[in-house]
């Protein structure tokens, strides 16, 4: 687990050891950064899932003062719990009983606010995402369809393995995959972005899929700045979440209904039969599906300036 903050316009991080060092370049340090320069304050950001030995080590980070350096505690990776049960030994429970003095914590999972004081949802990772596609262009490439489906994935977890498994069983001369689990997939490709413009739908195995709160990440932002539509494999409520911020999606072309099932094995093969329905379509059908539904492609790509300037708005309110 790594925290940093920014001061004296340095960029700093602990180890586990506690020793504050100065922080290499890359990603995860960019959006502390860029939050830095947002915030006008001191931020500490946690870029690393926290386990059971990870959340003690929070706890005695925390309690040796280290918090008067910032402000503000934002919550970068998702929550991967399988179930709507909170662990008591996780780092929230360290944070919330322990005596640091930050004014405000942020989430990335829809709902994960409810359950604690002074807690609020605002996804850190989302508003980097969205201001690096501020200078977009407003316009929708055309697709040369060479298959119905795209699905895209790197780290092995059930749900993509699940889902991979059946677009190649069932769909495998339709489908364009990636996975690093070889014992399903051999074929990766390193640069796979051009893809989206020859396939009609992508089937999207986001971050989390065994949680009841609500996350998505570039994922499904890449099919937006596509124009891909997409099937969504994610917690429940997450179609929900992305209207929230001003999308719309595809309900009028195929059933969205697995969006509202929280049984994550019910909502599963919920998906399945939605992607039946879609691969029973011919390319042909495909393709004048792709044109009738230009007009949320297109309203979803410019609504990515939107949703941009609205999070920005709700970062400052809550900061002010």
């Amino acid at each position: 687990m790594i925290y940093f903050f920014k001061n004296k316009k340095e960029v700093y991080y602990f180890d586990q050891s506690y020793q504050r060092k100065i922080a290499p370049k890359g990603l995860d340090f960019d959006i502390g950064c860029y939050l830095y320069d947002e915030l006008k304050c001191p931020v500490v950001v946690q870029v690393a899932s926290p386990d059971h030995t990870n959340g003690s080590i929070s706890y005695k980070l925390f309690n040796q003062k280290m918090s008067n350096d910032f402000s503000y505690w934002f919550y970068i990776e998702p929550a991967t719990a399988r179930d709507n049960s909170l662990d008591k030994d996780r780092w929230w429970h360290c944070f919330e009983n322990s005596s640091c003095n930050i004014k405000k914590f942020f989430v990335c999972d829809r709902g994960l606010e409810n359950q604690f004081e002074n807690t609020e949802y605002l996804d850190a990772y989302l508003i980097y995402e969205y201001e690096k596609q501020k200078h977009i262009v407003e316009k929708l490439n055309d697709k040369n369809i060479e298959s119905k489906f795209l699905c895209l994935n790197t780290k092995i977890k059930p749900h993509r393995s699940a889902i991979v498994e059946h677009l190649l069983n069932d769909y495998k001369e339709d489908s364009f995959c990636t996975y690093t689990d070889s014992s399903i997939l051999q074929f990766q490709v390193p640069s796979v972005f051009e893809y989206y413009d020859k396939a009609a739908v992508a089937v999207v195995n986001e971050t989390c899929f065994y949680s009841m709160y609500q996350n998505y990440s570039e994922k499904t932002i890449d099919c937006i700045l596509t124009g891909t539509p997409f099937v969504l494999a994610a917690p429940p409520g997450t179609l929900s979440l992305l209207h929230n911020h001003g999308f719309k999606t595809f309900n009028d072309y195929w059933n969205e209904s697995y969006d509202t099932i929280c049984d994550h094995e019910e909502r599963l093969l919920a998906i399945k039969k939605t992607i039946y329905n879609i691969g029973k379509k011919s390319n042909e059908e495909l393709e004048e599906m792709l044109v009738d539904m230009q007009n949320i492609r297109l309203y979803n790509l410019k609504n990515i300036k939107n949703i941009g300037t609205r999070l920005k708005q709700e970062l400052e309110r809550f900061v002010q």
